[in-house]
């Protein structure tokens, strides 16, 4: 059966796709505007931004295949939410593929342009720690067999920061 927990989050998701298919409309824009006005560059330069393009299209595309399906296809049945499908789990994957790319570029610019090995390292370091937690996050959605919210033991209990204090509220 779908719980309330699961079903007060699509709203959100809705809201989170929204979000996000404004931003890909706002990259497809400025990689239209790098074709137009930059048709010079490098040719391998102009294949990484088609292969970032297009994997964000497809990342577009996948997810709003998830929320469809979450929102429309399994909303009133026995056990439809709670299922993770093919989709959720291929979103995953071409987040972590467009990330780790755009880092790998990132990280060549860096170098290119400091040539700081001290700068360029300390940058890798970062993108290493960001990638070890997205494969993270892809091993726990490859081994989840529902999207089950588990409930707080402590629910009545809100936790709101004021200033650089972490103060606690009973409900």
């Amino acid at each position: 059966m779908v719980t309330s927990s699961l079903v007060s989050l699509f709203g959100i998701v809705e809201i989170g796709m929204a979000l996000g298919m404004f931003l890909s409309g706002m990259i497809m824009l400025q990689v239209w505007s790098y074709f137009r006005n930059y048709s010079s560059d490098r040719l391998g330069l102009r294949c990484l931004v088609g292969l970032i393009q297009f994997v964000d299209i497809l990342h577009s595309v996948v997810l709003f295949h998830v929320v469809y399906t979450y929102t429309i296809f399994f909303l009133m049945g026995p056990e439809g939410p709670a299922t993770v499908i093919w989709s959720f789990k291929a979103t995953v994957i071409l987040l972590g593929i467009n990330i780790a790319i755009v880092h790998s570029f990132f990280l060549m610019r860096v170098y290119t342009l400091t040539k700081s090995l001290v700068l360029f390292l300390i940058s890798a370091l970062l993108a290493a720690a960001r990638l070890v937690i997205h494969v993270r996050q892809m091993v726990t959605v490859f081994t989840a067999t529902d999207l089950e919210i588990k409930a707080c033991p402590r629910s009545d209990v809100v936790y709101l920061e004021e200033g650089l204090v972490w103060k606690e509220y009973r409900l």
